[in-house]
């Protein structure tokens, strides 16, 4: 029995946790189904197209080479070939489990197959994490409510699914945002599903909490350097991505300008309990402040 959806895994030069993304799908697939999975070799340098197919005897995969660099690239060729359905898309550090393709197929039955959906997902790790990183600095959308996503709310572009023919009907993922070759940057899936609520909002979203799964945590994403860099990239992909949702007016303008200064003293009055490394009050108070100077930057340069 064939599935109705097809998993999409695009990937660049990452052959090691790509095979540990496969290694869960081969594990835990639901035994009488076959599950297309479909990987976009975004010009991969390395073993990714051994590792692809090392599993050909124990997952219905595919690998197709996409040319433009790119992760929108990658998802925009991925959908065109895919033949099923849907289309699910993973990020290539992703593991998932028995229970997130329960989650999945419940969720697609109960909510009478919507046109798109999402999942939560926790972190894993290949190394000593430090002290101060907390788990859910890895997660996201572990809170959210299961049913109807709501306005203002977003899915993760590495656990989302998606109705082909409306994914085309948008006109795909915008090459102008997202990940490309080791530039880090972001917003293609919430420039997506903004595009789908404003052309089809008769189009039904659902959350699926049960559909989780965990990703990758990589040693160097628990480098301040890098979370700065990411935070501030984050804030120009906002303004880029999602128009008008993050206006930038004289109060909240003031407020930035203000807190800078007062982050000193907050860092040495912080509540330890709450804040017990210095690096907590950095990740959870300063790095949403590069977040809004990332977004000003854009404003006022439109870049």
């Amino acid at each position: 029995m064939t599935a109705e959806y097809t998993i999409a895994i695009c990937t660049y030069n990452r052959a090691d946790v790509l095979k540990l993304c496969l290694e869960s799908i081969a594990q835990f697939k639901p035994e009488f189904l076959e599950v297309p999975v479909l990987v976009i070799n975004n010009n991969c340098t390395d073993s990714t197209s051994q590792v692809v197919a090392s599993f050909g005897g124990q997952l219905a995969i595919r690998e197709v080479v996409e040319k433009n660099q790119g992760l929108s690239a990658a998802r925009n060729r991925a959908f065109q070939e895919c033949t099923t359905s849907y289309i699910i898309y993973l990020d290539d550090d992703a593991k998932v489990t028995q229970e997130w393709f329960k989650g999945l197929h419940k969720g697609l039955k109960d909510f009478a197959n919507p046109d798109y959906f999402g999942g939560p997902y926790g972190p894993y790790y290949l190394v000593q994490k430090p002290v101060w990183f907390k788990d859910r600095y890895g997660s996201d959308h572990l809170q959210q409510e299961r049913g109807p996503i709501r306005e203002g709310d977003h899915i993760s572009g590495g656990n989302m699914g998606w109705k082909v023919e409306l994914i085309r009907a948008c006109g795909g993922f915008s090459t102008e945002l997202g990940m490309n070759g080791k530039k880090v940057a972001f917003g293609e899936e919430t420039a997506l599903l903004h595009r789908a609520r404003t052309l089809f909002p008769e189009a039904r979203g659902v959350f699926l909490p049960d559909m989780k799964m965990e990703h990758l945590v990589p040693e160097y994403k628990m480098d301040l350097r890098y979370c700065v860099k990411r935070f501030w990239n984050l804030g120009r992909d906002d303004f880029k991505s999602f128009p008008g949702r993050y206006p930038i007016n004289v109060k909240t303008f003031a407020y930035e300008v203000a807190l800078l200064g007062f982050l000193p003293v907050y860092y040495l009055f912080r509540n330890r309990e709450r804040y017990p490394y210095w690096q907590n009050l950095f990740y959870e108070v300063g790095l949403w402040r590069v977040r809004f100077w990332g977004r000003v930057y854009t404003a006022l340069l439109g870049r």
